[in-house]
């Protein structure tokens, strides 16, 4: 986590910090299962439920962002000729991600 956390900052993409988010919860998440195995607490199935919810937020994330940046690349690239190329993420997109956020906080 110290390494992704040191690329962010080194290159100063401040659209990536949702990810370290992400790795804290998956982090924490392992932390829980551990815990359950050594015997200290009774949390595997927390564990196992905030790694399901944030893997499933990643999911969101990622088809949120990185498939249309593709999809508009890939149309740049391939049909030059269309007029209005993918539309950009948008007011829209951010309250689906919060949505689907308080969804799996549920």
């Amino acid at each position: 986590m110290g390494i992704v956390t040191r690329e962010i900052l080194a290159g100063k993409n401040w659209r990536n910090l949702p990810i370290l988010g992400a790795l804290s919860l998956l982090l924490l998440g392992n932390l829980f299962v551990h815990l359950d195995a050594l015997g200290i607490a009774q949390t595997s199935s927390l564990g196992n439920r905030i790694g399901i919810a944030t893997l499933l937020l990643l999911i969101s994330l990622v088809g949120g962002r990185i498939i249309p940046s593709f999809t508009r690349n890939w149309l740049a690239k391939m049909r030059p000729d269309v007029a209005a190329p993918a539309a950009q993420e948008g007011q829209f997109d951010r309250a689906a991600l919060v949505v689907t956020a308080l969804a799996l906080a549920i």
